[in-house]
This record gives C-alpha cells, structure tokens and sequence, in this order.
C-alpha cells in the first residue's frame, strides 16, 4: 500500500513538473564545466560555481528533449519582435573559463547545442580578476591589515568589516567596486605579493578564443573588470561597457548583442548601464538568479531593451 502511494506520488509530481517546464522557455548559466577542482587553485575555486563535463553532458541530453536550444540572440530578438518563445531554450556560460571550452564545447557539438560565452575580458589579458583578488586577501588571512592600510589612504574604507569584506565589497550599494580593486593591488603592491596571473590555467587566453571553431558558439559582452556596474560612474560604465565589447569585436568571432550582468542582480546595474546598452546598439540584458528551471522568466522590456533571466544549474540536478 505505502509503495502505491509513493509510486503515484512520484508519477504525480513528475506530471505536475512536466507541465510546469511547459510554460517556460529558460536560459541557463553554467560557470566552469571541470571535472576536478585544482588543487593549486584553491583561493580562486573556494566558491565557485563548477558542473563536472559528465553532469552538464547529461543535463544537456535531457534538456535537448524537452526543449529546441537557440543561441541567447535568436531567443532575444523574437521576444523584441513580440514572438513566441514557448519551446525554446538557450544556454550561456559567465565569466572566461578554459573548460567551457576544452570541456563543454566538444559535448555542444557533439549533440548540436549553440551557446554563448559571455566573457570578462580582464581574464584573458591578465589571468585574473578582483574577487580573485578579494579571494587570495581571504586565502592569506591579510584582510584585517588591508582594512588598517586602506583606511589610512580613504577613510570611507573603515566602514569595511573584516568578516562581511567578501559580501560587503560587491554591495550594490555600497563603495565604487574599482575603487575597492585600486586599493587591493596598492596594498598587494605594498606586500609585494604577485596577484596577476592567479588563474593562468583556468581562464581563457586571447589565443585560446582565436582557436575556436565552431558554428555553436559565440562570445558577449561581461564587461571588461566584472565591477558591480552600479557602484561605477556613468563615465566608468561606459570604458567598462565599450572595452569589452571592443576587445570581442577584436577576436573575429561571432559576437553577441546580448549583454550579462556582473553579479546577475536588479540593483548592479542602473539607468546609466542601459544608456550605455542602448548607445552600443544591444539588443538587451539578462540577469542571473535563480537555481531551478522554473526561477527562468521573461521580464518587460526596459526603455527598448528586453530582459530576461536565468537558472544556474547544480551538479546534481537532473532534467
């Protein structure tokens, strides 16, 4: 009697599942697609979204029935043109990661799935970027001797506590972001503690991205130094807007008009932001924050720019 129930408790909320993704048309975020962890990165991989190549290859498969894959700029552009996007999905991948190439793209060509690596061109001229930074302050225990040192330099940085400076230095609402990265490499300086190039063998170089071939993927825009936009000036947005977007025109390749915000929030980014956007002729924006299928939306159009968000995906989902 009681594996009867769980039996049609099981096959009722599958039913209801299933109907549910039938109302949705999701956009998912992968971050790195590793098998392992590396060791000798462990500053930069203390909180980092990974879905090993096996994980990602199944959730691919299972998504591929459910759902037709277009890349983000075809699912943009119907719903710019107040098109039907029932049945589709599209996939995307944040920051610059070497093994969303070595290790996803071989997987997206091997089952015919288009997708976007939305890139943070600092990673790829330096190695690194400043919550890499903000990670090895942690990693070395140098955070309350850096708040000492930045607070002789600017007194705003006092407002700083030890224990929240992870959350607190990507505050939407709190300090200029550059501002905070200046003063870590100054004190890194200081220290003589060599900060470029921590993730070397983990992002991917400009000679990495020249060597795709591939008619499934595509690289955007995700700004030049992965700032929290709103924390930066109107002046700011825009080097960090039209930086990247220059460096990708660069490469050659395909390139998205589509744009992914740093951090993924409605608050890290502001009206300056979809000015910028809008002057670089991007079709619009998508924001990161939700960890299921059905947290994907389709939000109104903002000021001529569409708006849509995204699931990130965990290792032990399954589709």
């Amino acid at each position: 009697m009681i594996k009867r129930l769980l039996k049609r408790n099981r096959l009722i909320r599958n039913i209801a599942v299933n109907r549910k993704l039938k109302e949705i048309s999701p956009v998912m975020l992968y971050h790195s697609v590793e098998n392992t962890v590396k060791l000798d990165h462990e500053l930069l991989q203390g909180t980092l979204h990974n879905v090993t190549p096996e994980a990602f290859g199944k959730q691919l498969e299972q998504l591929n029935k459910r759902f037709q894959f277009v890349f983000i700029d075809e699912y943009y552009d119907r719903l710019a043109k107040n098109q039907s996007v029932d049945g589709l999905i599209s996939l995307t991948f944040d920051d610059g990661y070497l093994s969303n190439l070595t290790e996803a793209l071989p997987i997206m060509d091997a089952l015919e799935i288009p997708g976007t690596l939305f890139l943070c061109t600092s990673l790829v001229s330096s190695g690194s970027f400043w919550r890499d930074r903000v990670r090895l302050l942690e990693g070395k225990d140098l955070l309350n001797e850096f708040l000492i040192f930045a607070s002789k330099e600017d007194s705003d940085f006092s407002r700083f506590e030890p224990e929240k400076f992870y959350s607190q230095s990507k505050d939407p609402l709190g300090m200029n972001s550059k501002r905070v990265d200046e003063m870590i490499c100054q004190f890194l300086d200081y220290k003589h503690i060599k900060y470029q190039n921590l993730g070397n063998d983990i992002y991917c170089k400009s000679s990495d991205l020249k060597k795709i071939n591939s008619k499934y993927f595509n690289i955007g825009n995700h700004t030049m130094n992965h700032y929290v936009l709103s924390t930066l000036s109107s002046d700011e947005q825009i080097v960090e807007l039209s930086g990247a977007h220059d460096y990708i025109s660069s490469l050659g390749l395909p390139q998205s008009m589509v744009f992914s915000i740093p951090f993924g929030g409605r608050n890290t980014i502001n009206e300056d932001t979809r000015s910028a956007l809008r002057n670089l002729n991007y079709t619009g924006y998508i924001y990161s924050e939700g960890y299921r299928l059905v947290d994907s939306r389709i939000d109104e159009k903002q000021e001529g720019l569409v708006v849509a968000t995204r699931t990130m995906p965990k290792e032990i989902d399954k589709y």
